[in-house]
């Protein structure tokens, strides 16, 4: 019941957020993750394989999608602990988070763990999104609220949940902590999350990406690899003049998948390729 429940929430919580998340860009010169993230690669996929990037591929899915579930589960625990020293420990336990932060039901901020973590501003309370939170509450007696936003310096998955009538605690997971940083305009190609139901990305190694739809206007490659992660499949997608392989993944949760498209010079092409197609 408990998975149902969560994907219920991806499908109904996140979507309609995530077209207003743009306006809150207020922090985008300004926040750094608290944590650090992996270094930028030039070379992810030089001189490698498919199989290889497929890999890596399924492994960051199966971390992120682990990294989901354990904040979903364990956030409510903080309605009965949520002391300064519990959530700083909760913090510190949990390696993707960019922080928690406790609010008024006005949108005040109370506290945050780090103290150096600004994750709102004085509006927030004012904003949409979190209007739009205060209202699911209201729709599902107090029960967690998981939803998408843009309007920190990176994605991120927020899971909020009331401590009492009062107040509510938000914990930020940091998109981006789980991607290897790509210079979108190097020669390792790019790597993005995918809701490949409504095009939306959750993640994108370019961020001038996300306000942009996938696969628009539509190319049969592409949707090749959009119906794929939709019937839940990983596989290769080759592009028309093959210049460009499609690597996905599917991620476990709703058709969510991560997708590696890869110019076909970096790649070994003397390699078995498992589970893929060309189109010419």
């Amino acid at each position: 019941m408990k998975s149902k429940y969560f994907l219920t929430l991806i499908l109904v919580g996140i979507l309609p957020i995530a077209v207003l998340a743009g306006v809150y860009y207020w922090m985008a010169i300004n926040e750094v993750p608290v944590k650090a993230l992996p270094k930028e690669s030039e070379n992810l996929a030089l001189q490698t394989t498919s199989g290889a990037i497929q890999r890596d591929n399924l492994t960051l899915a199966s971390s992120l999608k682990a990294g989901i579930e354990d904040l979903y589960q364990s956030v409510p625990g903080l309605v009965a602990n949520h002391s300064e020293t519990d959530l700083e420990r909760y913090f510190h336990s949990h390696i993707y988070l960019s922080g928690l932060a406790v609010f008024s039901m006005e949108g005040k901020l109370i506290k945050s763990v780090p103290s150096t973590a600004q994750l709102a501003d004085q509006t927030y309370g004012s904003s949409d999104e979190f209007k739009k939170m205060i209202e699911k509450f209201k729709d599902n007696g107090g029960k967690i609220d998981l939803f998408f936003t843009l309007r920190l310096s990176y994605p991120a998955f927020v899971f909020a949940v009331p401590l009492d009538s009062k107040t509510l605690v938000e914990a930020v997971l940091n998109l981006s902590y789980f991607f290897p940083p790509i210079n979108p305009n190097g020669k390792a190609g790019e790597i993005f999350l995918l809701d490949p139901d409504s095009g939306q990305y959750f993640y994108h190694s370019n961020s001038a990406k996300f306000q942009t739809p996938f696969n628009q206007p539509a190319e049969e490659w592409l949707t090749q690899v959009q119906n794929g992660l939709k019937e839940k499949q990983s596989g290769s997608v080759i592009n028309g003049d093959s210049t460009l392989d499609a690597i996905y993944s599917t991620l476990g949760i709703k058709s969510f998948g991560i997708v590696r498209i890869v110019p076909m010079a970096n790649l070994d092409r003397k390699s078995t390729r498992l589970n893929s197609s060309h189109l010419g």
